[in-house]
């Protein structure tokens, strides 16, 4: 599939928005770089310059097979659809985590967790 910066800067708001849904707060950029990984670049600026060299270079298009096109297009969404489940399952395990610790947390900050002030 012949990706373009405007197609992965897309991805990377996809992956942002369900994130944020999914109460995470992180970044466009590292959106970004996990678009790139996903696509097997080594990050976000090495892409954008092969991409961006690519465009200049090759028009490359689809037009004559557009199903390849759809079918590749469908793929790339499966393997960034379950990239964000892993993500969000992780986000959920650290949130997990943070939750059960939270007494001891507030423990060393020299807060009763268990007393609430008056």
């Amino acid at each position: 599939m012949m990706l373009s910066v405007q197609s992965v800067k897309k991805q990377a708001h996809i992956l942002k928005t369900f994130l944020f849904e999914k109460n995470s707060n992180i970044s466009h950029s590292s959106c970004l770089q996990a678009v790139a990984k996903i696509n097997g670049y080594k990050d976000w600026n090495t892409m954008l310059a092969l991409l961006t060299r690519n465009t200049e270079n090759n028009e490359m298009s689809y037009d004559n097979n557009p199903k390849s096109y759809v079918h590749d297009v469908a793929e790339q969404l499966q393997e960034l659809e379950s990239y964000v489940y892993e993500l969000a399952r992780q986000v959920d395990h650290v949130q997990t985590k943070l939750n059960e610790h939270e007494p001891y947390i507030l423990l060393q900050q020299g807060i009763d967790p268990w007393n609430s002030p008056d």
